[in-house]
């Protein structure tokens, strides 16, 4: 029975039937082994970009490394960033190491960018990035003001192709601090050389910028030249002084347990995420969520006051009570996605509505204003001054995809908020 058997199968393993067999098992193993990559490919991937500032991290004299280092893996596990940019990191790679090692421990793949320190600054910043996910091309520095201001040039390896890199570049600053005319001149040479290093790279299409940039004011040199460039998640664009904008306040959480660190309570908005209008607007391959913007931990409830965990829904209370007790700063959060290139497109199923100025500054008393992907019904609107005044408003109806608004008095630079579509800068000069 048993030679049978073996003479049986000799006879028909070249059978249809057998062949027939054979090849589907083989489609069965490339689907289980190469289908979830070629799915990965063509599936939009959302990651999550933080920037903090995590205050003097190496510095014993502020906390000790158990109590800090547990404290930030409460908030990041909670967070769980694929692109973390810091301010405060003490100088070494010792400090570098102990901050990856200690507190990313949510997912060991997170790996450490190089920092630049050529002003040799006590603090430094870091950059940290999931390797399973995202490739580092390139760090360089853009040298000059109080603290080094670092560039990432990264490219996203579920949507590159040979010979299609969907790269991208993450700025990385921390502006000089403190009122004052002679820091807020130091503020805006830093962000003019920002500026400055756009212009001389008009390769860099996709940038992100993460700082803590001590702004005290929307009507600060540095912010409108930042602005002239870079958009605003939060469209926040005006104003952040007094109780009205007490849910973008990032500074200070601190109830006075940190011994070095800023008091005062949340009133100053000095952290942020901007980016470009390539990604902002939302028709590239690289877009933010903007309505899923975060300052975490902050429900506006605690204007003036340290941050109050009590009836704080934004994040659970161990997370809360972290936040209190780590830093001055509470953490930006931004969600990006990734779409492969074939999903890239304008006008497509899922556009999102943009708008844009057309002649901008704009001169004279009227403004044309260019929409994509809105619907044409009456679309009211708002424009603010830099103090966040409105000074003209009004309901228009597009006509072909674009709009012609009276501007009134309005003069410097503004923010037109278009309700249901969202929001653009505008310079009137």
């Amino acid at each position: 029975m048993q030679t049978g058997g073996i003479l049986y199968f000799c006879l028909h393993r070249h059978s249809t039937t057998f062949r027939f067999i054979m090849r589907i098992q083989f489609l069965i193993l490339i689907c289980l082994f190469v289908g979830p990559q070629i799915l990965a490919a063509q599936t939009p991937d959302t990651v999550r970009l933080v920037h903090y500032n995590v205050m003097r991290y190496g510095d014993p004299n502020c906390l000790s490394f158990t109590v800090k280092n547990n404290r930030l893996r409460t908030i990041f596990t909670h967070l769980r960033p694929d692109l973390l940019s810091v301010n405060e990191l003490f100088p070494g790679q010792v400090n570098t190491n102990s901050f990856q090692v200690n507190t990313l421990m949510f997912n060991p793949l997170m790996q450490a960018a190089p920092v630049s320190n050529t002003t040799g600054s006590e603090i430094v910043n870091g950059f940290f990035y999931n390797s399973a996910k995202f490739g580092l091309l390139e760090h360089e520095a853009i040298t000059g003001s109080v603290r080094d201001i670092d560039v990432y040039r990264l490219y996203h390896k579920a949507t590159t192709k040979p010979g299609d890199t969907s790269d991208f570049y993450v700025i990385v600053a921390h502006f000089k601090s403190s009122t004052g005319q002679a820091n807020e001149t130091a503020r805006a040479l830093a962000a003019q050389r920002v500026t400055n290093w756009l212009l001389a790279h008009p390769q860099a299409q996709r940038v992100l910028f993460c700082g803590d940039l001590n702004l005290y004011g929307s009507t600060e040199p540095a912010w409108q030249t930042l602005t002239t460039y870079f958009d605003d998640p939060v469209n926040a664009y005006v104003g952040w002084v007094g109780p009205a904008f007490a849910a973008v306040h990032t500074q200070s959480p601190d109830d006075g347990s940190i011994g070095c660190a800023v008091g005062g309570g949340l009133d100053n908005r000095f952290d942020f995420i901007l980016a470009t209008p390539e990604i902002s607007g939302g028709a590239d391959r690289l877009y933010y969520l903007p309505e899923q913007y975060q300052t975490v931990g902050n429900n506006g409830n605690s204007y003036n006051t340290a941050l109050n965990c009590n009836n704080n829904n934004s994040v659970p209370l161990n997370v809360c009570t972290a936040l209190v007790g780590v830093s001055d700063h509470l953490p930006q959060l931004l969600p990006l996605v990734f779409k492969p290139a074939e999903q890239s497109s304008v006008g497509g199923p899922d556009a999102r509505p943009a708008l844009r100025v057309l002649g901008n500054p704009v001169r004279g008393h009227q403004l044309l204003l260019e929409l994509q992907n809105a619907p044409e019904q009456p679309l009211a609107w708002q424009l603010f001054d830099a103090l966040g005044r409105v000074v003209a408003q009004g309901e228009t109806t597009p006509v072909a995809g674009r709009m012609l608004l009276p501007l009134g008095a309005a003069k410097g630079l503004c923010y037109l908020s278009l309700r249901g579509v969202g929001g653009v800068k505008v310079l009137v000069e």
